[in-house]
């Protein structure tokens, strides 16, 4: 982790704490992943945004869950 990423994970912190639907998971490296509801999206990005050293923020829709093969 870097200390943006750190950053980050305490800001998602915040968030939750001021009441918004918000949480990160992180896989093996520095990018942390915010899951919000939709209607939290644009507050998530622009929090995360803001952050000194956070080069791009994405957005992404949920998919569509786990399908069996037939």
């Amino acid at each position: 982790w870097s200390g943006v990423t750190v950053d980050c994970m305490q800001r998602v912190r915040e968030l939750r704490k001021a009441g918004v639907p918000v949480f990160f998971t992180i896989d093996a490296g520095p990018q942390l992943k915010a899951v919000c509801l939709p209607e939290a999206a644009s507050q998530v990005h622009e929090a995360l945004a803001e952050l000194p050293g956070v080069v791009e923020v994405l957005d992404s829709n949920l998919g569509y869950g786990a399908q069996a093969e037939s």
